[in-house]
């Protein structure tokens, strides 16, 4: 199952063989990896160094992930870094497909228990991180392989491998929240000592990662304003991936309605089914509160976290339908899904979400485009003089001083942060020298203020705005700026 899952992700990512890291891997594992690598692994110096907020490399500084990164950058360089880590990221999506698979055949037959798998994997959003070097792969290999050893009624293998998903993410936390809670709902708290077995190492163990970083620079305080901020992105994010939302209403609205009734012609695993439904409801359960705790600390919940549930939804709502429907049917129907899914890989059947908004585009293959443009417009800050200073936002900053993560060949050592840089970050023209170079990329953290001094700038009678480079791919456009004083 293993193998043929990582051949079926090998042929549909393949593109991506070489590709660098994209985004929120450019901001958090590759820049820690970078400065271990740099610094001996000397964790104390790297987790003493600033965080996100601050623009710097303390970001998921702790997990495995991240020292994996680090090891592979140790052993070979350049592009063979992005080779063995997709091969390794390919490999572990493929584990996590056999992990589905075998949740899958606690109430399902063979044939519908490996349709199942290949369509939770084929989703969108879940092959999209399949081919992306970061967390949310990993994750999902550890919550399946957990969810499998909790059905088996194995509690401690459960627990090494929810410990293995925090170790990843400190949301890997869901996985065990959620199946201590399945232990307890689905054999009427006749197991707590199953539930406390797989809830409490895992738990430890985030709450150590929490209090590391919050002894450092890397930190985030909490506020319940935060939730309620993030609440109305979050839910925007979410509804911009309509399959998703599809199978998500499918199983949970439809569920109650069939409930009473058994497996079509396959009566003796229905009560294998509830059980494993139950399971399915109780990590979504655990997947939405602690994001929205997570909301608290200023995290909106995009659409790459849902990669660790959506395949178990994919299982859920295949029950749902065998309440309704034969075995044939629901496989022609987890067929057809699949085929949907692989049409809509690049994103083709989404609606538009506008430009640069990467956190969006990650949905799907469909952040192709704008990667291009992140790739050229650092391309084109190295050939901007480097005896005039530089302004740019918080991504590009990153990209500019890690060049592990594949956008420049070294450091940009003069470009300046708006993001991170308090006198600039109210956009205020008169805060800036008479000669300088801008780059505007209205997706990246910073854009805001570099966008009100550029009008200031193009509207000041004392200055000159000129674009000396537009960078476009698509529906995506970066632009560079030399803002220059007439006196």
């Amino acid at each position: 199952m293993a193998v043929g899952l990582f051949v079926l992700i090998l042929l549909l990512r393949y593109s991506a063989l070489d590709q660098p890291a994209v985004w929120d891997g450019s901001f958090g594992v590759f820049p820690a990896a970078e400065t271990l690598v740099t610094n001996g692994f000397d964790y104390g110096n790297l987790l003493s160094q600033p965080g996100y907020q601050a623009a710097g490399p303390n970001v998921h500084s702790l997990s495995v992930v991240t020292l994996l990164t680090a090891l592979v950058m140790l052993v070979v360089d350049g592009t063979a870094v992005f080779v063995t880590l997709h091969v390794l990221h390919f490999a572990l999506a493929a584990l996590a497909g056999a992990g589905v698979y075998r949740v899958g055949r606690h109430a399902l037959p063979d044939r519908l228990a490996i349709a199942a798998a290949v369509a939770g994997i084929a989703a969108p959003v879940v092959m999209t991180q399949a081919g992306d070097i970061y967390l949310e792969t990993p994750v999902l290999a550890a919550t399946a392989w957990a969810a499998d050893a909790m059905l088996r009624r194995r509690p401690a293998a459960a627990a090494v491998w929810a410990s293995a998903a925090v170790l990843v993410k400190e949301s890997g936390i869901i996985v065990a929240l959620g199946l201590a809670l399945f232990a307890l709902v689905a054999d009427g708290g006749a197991r707590r000592r199953d539930a406390l077995t797989v809830a409490t190492a895992p738990s430890l163990l985030a709450l150590l990662a929490m209090l590391v970083l919050q002894t450092g620079e890397g930190g985030f305080a909490f506020s319940l304003s935060g939730i309620v901020q993030t609440t109305g992105p979050s839910v925007r994010l979410t509804l911009n991936m309509p399959d998703m939302v599809a199978l998500l209403a499918l199983f949970l609205l439809l569920r109650p309605a069939v409930v009473d009734r058994p497996l079509v012609g396959d009566a003796e695993r229905t009560e294998a089914a509830i059980r494993l439904e139950v399971l399915v409801r109780t990590l979504l359960l655990s997947f939405v509160v602690v994001h929205v705790v997570a909301g608290g600390f200023g995290f909106a919940t995009l659409p790459r976290y849902w990669v660790q549930v959506v395949p178990f939804t994919v299982i859920g709502t295949t029950l749902v339908v065998r309440r309704l429907l034969t075995e044939r049917t629901a496989l022609i129907a987890l067929a057809a899904t699949t085929a949907v899914f692989v049409v809509n890989l690049n994103g083709t059947l989404y609606p538009s979400d506008g430009q640069n908004n990467f956190a969006s585009l990650e949905r799907s293959g469909e952040y192709a485009q704008l990667l291009d443009v992140h790739l050229a417009t650092a391309a084109a800050i190295t050939e901007l003089p480097d005896d005039v200073p530089l302004f740019y936002g918080r991504a590009h900053h990153y990209w500019m001083t890690y060049p592990r993560s594949g956008y420049v060949d070294a450091p940009v050592v003069h470009g300046i942060n708006v993001d991170a840089t308090p006198r600039y970050a109210d956009g205020d023209l008169a805060d800036y020298p008479d000669d300088f170079y801008a780059v505007f990329d209205r997706g990246v953290p910073g854009s805001k203020a570099l966008y009100d001094m550029l009008v200031a700038a193009d509207l000041s009678p004392h200055h000159d705005a000129e674009v000396v480079t537009e960078i476009t791919s698509g529906i995506h456009r970066a632009l560079v700026f030399h803002v220059r004083s007439t006196g």
